[in-house]
């Protein structure tokens, strides 16, 4: 059985990725917006500049992060090891980060609604406004097919992925991403 995990990004840890925007404005225009809602954008892209920050006092860049909502960013060591992999199922958009080039990672798959579990899964709904996810479960075996994935029960709002993503990320000692199994 295969597990599936929420991905976030580990800012404890890690500094955050950021486009600010006034860049995003001044390169896109009006037609940019943070939340690609599982559709391609790279027709429309043009390259920004970013910048990492912290908080938290750290100062350790990720190899692979989370920017806005439920998009991946990856260095070129986590693209040269996940490219090939993960782009089936999304496309990459470049951008540049302080000289050095960056990908942000845009997820199109968006998995059937036949695999999220209704009996482990309740949307926050007040007055007939969605509000978010209350419960948040997947049949394993139809959830599993997607290395990476957004559903339509949380507005794809979120990030998931499978062991395989997980195993890949691990293995090849890629850092900044952490991998829940509480999915809301």
């Amino acid at each position: 059985m295969m597990t599936v995990y929420k991905i976030s990004q580990a800012p404890e840890e890690y500094m955050s990725f950021s486009i600010s925007a006034e860049e995003l404005t001044q390169k896109m225009g009006g037609r940019f917006k943070a939340r690609f809602n599982g559709k391609p954008q790279l027709e429309n892209w043009t390259q920004p500049n970013a910048y990492f920050y912290s908080d938290e006092g750290c100062t350790k860049i990720p190899d692979i992060t989370c920017w806005a909502i439920g998009n991946l960013v990856l260095n070129q060591k986590a693209f040269d090891i996940l490219g090939d992999t993960i782009a089936q199922y999304g496309e990459f958009l470049p951008t540049n980060c302080e000289g050095i080039p960056y990908y942000i990672y845009n997820s199109l798959s968006i998995i059937d609604d036949s695999a999220v579990d209704a009996s482990k899964s309740e949307q926050d709904i007040d007055l007939g406004v969605f509000m978010g996810v209350k419960s948040l479960g997947f049949h394993d075996d139809k959830a599993s097919e997607h290395i990476l994935f957004k559903t339509n029960f949380d507005k794809k709002v979120s990030l998931f992925c499978n062991d395989r993503f997980k195993n890949l990320i691990m293995e090849n000692s890629l850092h900044g991403l952490s991998f829940e199994t509480e999915l809301v």
